[in-house]
């Protein structure tokens, strides 16, 4: 097959300073966070130190009832921070990678248009550590004599336990209705593979087909609502949930 000549003709623009603009270069980490919003500092605070610890309650109720036949990999929890939008994305600073808590799934919010929803990865030993945030902000300042933490905890409206909802990042109307198994594009956390399969095996979930990315893993996996909730509450292994599109690793 011949195949076609690379050496064509260069393209000029003339006279192109009428369309020509300069722009300073700014870089996508430099801009400024909005200023925290408005907020009664004793009345905010109290109300997500309410939430956290509903949450924080119903997570250690799911701590207790891990199952050390099925359980792998380290005991934690998840929770769904409902998160007023800025042009800074506030929701990054929930993540803390030297005490491993991470920021696995982020989403709009459907009952609140100018939220996103931002669930993390909490490990059991950092359990109190958004407790301790809300406590400094409420009491303690920055030298400026601004309240400690105000440009994220401001902007939080509300806390709760993760679900397996609250890692669903597909369309909402897919999400499948309780005992209905379907196959799900799970996005795993960073060397997790392994583990999940060992739960999923345990649990008798079909498994199939993987691709690794830098920060995911993303396997298919045959299962209900419930087998999927078993595995959140026994394993850290997943970072997202999705519907598996019609694709040929289904039917390979």
């Amino acid at each position: 097959m011949s195949q076609r000549s690379r050496r064509l003709p260069h393209l000029y623009l003339r006279n192109n300073d009428k369309f020509r603009k300069s722009v300073n270069y700014t870089s996508p980490r430099s801009f400024n966070s909005l200023p925290p919003l408005d907020r009664n500092r004793i009345e905010h605070a109290a109300k997500l130190e309410l939430a956290i610890g509903e949450a924080i309650t119903k997570a250690r109720q799911q701590l207790e009832s891990r199952l050390s036949e099925i359980a792998v990999g380290q005991p934690g929890l998840y929770l769904e921070f409902q998160v007023t939008k800025d042009q800074a994305n506030a929701f990054d600073s929930l993540e803390n990678k030297t005490k491993k808590i991470e920021l696995v799934a982020v989403k709009p919010s459907t009952d609140q248009e100018d939220t996103v929803k931002a669930t993390v990865f909490v490990p059991e030993s950092e359990i109190e550590f958004f407790e301790n945030k809300v406590e400094q902000y409420r009491d303690e300042e920055t030298t400026k004599g601004k309240p400690k933490n105000a440009a994220l905890r401001t902007r939080l409206e509300n806390v709760e336990i993760g679900t397996v909802q609250s890692l669903f990042t597909d369309d909402p109307a897919l999400f499948p209705q309780n005992g209905q198994s379907i196959w799900w594009e799970v996005w795993l956390r960073r060397g997790q593979l392994e583990d999940f399969q060992t739960i999923a095996q345990r649990l008798d979930i079909m498994t199939k087909f993987h691709i690794h990315f830098p920060e995911r893993t993303v396997t298919l996996a045959m299962a209900n609502v419930e087998k999927i909730q078993q595995v959140l509450q026994n394993s850290d292994t997943v970072a997202e949930l999705r519907i598996a599109k019609d694709t040929p690793f289904l039917f390979s």
